[in-house]
Parts: C-alpha cells; structure tokens; sequence
C-alpha cells in the first residue's frame, strides 16, 4: 500500500454506522513505502488505523520453540515471573467477583495460556482457550492441559449459550473494524444469559497524549522513555478505543455495561526506569481524577466488564 492509496476506508463505522472521511490525525511512512495512518470517525470520534499493513498481526505468527523458549521459557519454568504478573492477577481477582469457581470460562486470543493459568491456580476448571496461532495454541494445551480451540472466535463450533464469562484482554484492538460486530457478537452468543465478558484495550487519549509528548522530547530523551517509536502502536492495533465509544459499541450489541475502570499498567522488566516511573505516577494519577468508576485521558487502558 502505498502513500498515494485512498484514505477512505470501503467500510463504515462499526460504532455509528456513518461513514469515515478520510479525517487523519496522525500517519508514518515506513522503510518500505508503505503507510500507516490514524484516522477519526467524524461521527462518534473511534479511532482507526487506516491505511494499515496488508498483515497486522504478523508478529504474532513468528514464534517457535526456540523463540518462544528464548522470550517465556524462564517464567514457564518458575525462574521470573511474568511482566504482567501484577496484571493477571487483578484480572483473575476481577472474574472471581463475577463468576463461581464451577462457571466455564472461555479466554479469547489466549497466547500460551498465562492469564488462564492464574485462573487455575485460583481454583477454576472449566477453562478454554481460543487462540488462531497454532503454535501458541500448542503451547497453551501443552502448558495447562485444557482445550485451546485453533482457529477464529467467529469460527468456534457448538458453543452458543455455553459460557459463563468470555475474556478478550488486549484483543479487541487488533480485530479490524470491518469485523468488530461479528466478533462481539460472536462473544454474545457464545454466552449464556447473565454470563459476563471482560475486555481490556489500550484508551486511545492515553495513545495520544503520548504521541504528542514524545514529539517534544529530545533524542536522548526518548532514548530513555521510550522503548519503541511506533508511538501509536499503529502497526498492529487497528482500532483505537476511548470509555465513550467502547461502550457504545457494547450497548449497540445488546450488552449491558457494569463499569469500566483503569486497571494496573504493564510494567516490562527491561522498560526504562522513566517509563516504569512513569506509568505508576499516571495509574496514581488515574485513581485521583476518575476514582475507579471513569477512565481519564490520562489512563493508559480501560477495562470493561458487561453482561449479556
């Protein structure tokens, strides 16, 4: 895709249903010529990438033993625990207040199993996974001995009105937008009525705020701060979300929003003193402005809780 490619997406607003005009807020060309752009929806303000790379997620689809082994096989073995230890916990706290021990939980783009691992380890058996890459898929059913479905959440078989709680963390922002409704719907039917699902995204304004920062900062400093310049993640999130147009998109599937509130940051081992600082002066800042009830622009995801 070049730079001189058409700006107006073949497809509406899965938020309104209106259509995009081509309103970009932010764009990169890179090495190769191609362009990514961040575009805005007049109607409702979703984000978008568009134009995007023909294979978003491509980076997910390179792993193998000895890749995987080199990035996970420490903490799979008990040597350190996971950056997003602190995280997988919260969220295995989360489910609990929502579904019992007995409830079949079904965790959608599980990777290797963490999240469903600490389900486990807090007493839950009913436990699936759905995961497209086959060999993360491998490796999850190898890690926890449960079923990990290899294929689409859109493609899973003989499951509707079957779980209690279906979990999507940092996932819905790299399904295309064309595909959103069938995902989410894909979610509602798979759940039983009063069943719940957790969905966790990066908040676009928190992307933003980022961006426009990061611009001022000289060399040495993003050197320090930053640990890459794909400041708006924008080669592999194709859908940018803030607290208004999540909701809307849940309430436009029949969902019933409980809350929304920012949890914990990911905190990497290797990410830079100010960045790891940084990140919990604007948690610490998040709680102070939005209480846990509201998502502040300053708050670096939004996690929502909904039922069918």
């Amino acid at each position: 895709m070049s730079q001189s490619a058409n700006l107006i997406p073949p497809f509406t607003c899965p938020v309104c249903d209106n259509a995009f005009a081509g309103l970009i807020v932010a764009q990169e060309t890179l090495p190769d010529g191609n362009t990514v752009a961040i575009q805005k929806c007049p109607s409702c303000g979703l984000h978008i990438t568009y134009p995007r790379l023909e294979n978003p997620q491509e980076a997910y689809s390179d792993l193998d033993e000895q890749s995987w082994d080199k990035k996970y096989g420490g903490i799979d073995r008990g040597e350190f625990l996971h950056d997003r230890h602190q995280n997988y916990q919260e969220e295995a706290s989360v489910i609990q207040q929502y579904v019992p021990l007995t409830g079949k939980i079904l965790d959608v783009g599980c990777h290797s199993g963490w999240l469903l691992g600490y389900l486990q380890g807090a007493g839950y058996k009913q436990l699936e996974g759905v995961e497209p890459e086959p060999f993360l898929s491998s490796v999850a059913r190898r890690r926890l001995g449960i079923i990990v479905h290899n294929m689409y959440l859109q493609d899973l078989p003989e499951r509707e009105d079957y779980y209690d709680a279906v979990i999507a963390t940092d996932v819905i922002e790299h399904v295309n937008p064309e595909d959103q409704a069938d995902f989410i719907s894909a979610i509602y039917t798979r759940l039983k009525t009063g069943g719940h699902v957790f969905i966790k995204t990066p908040n676009v304004h928190f992307t933003k705020l980022k961006a426009d920062i990061s611009e001022t900062l000289p060399e040495f400093a993003k050197q320090r701060v930053l640990m890459h310049r794909d400041l708006w993640d924008a080669k592999e999130h194709v859908v940018l979300w803030d607290e208004a147009t999540i909701r809307q998109m849940f309430e436009k599937m029949n969902f019933t929003v409980i809350k929304t509130f920012v949890p914990l940051p990911v905190q990497t081992r290797n990410s830079p003193f100010l960045a790891s600082l940084g990140r919990q002066l604007l948690y610490t800042g998040s709680q102070v402005l939005g209480g846990k009830e509201q998502i502040p622009n300053i708050a670096q995801d939004i996690f929502l809780i909904a039922r069918k």
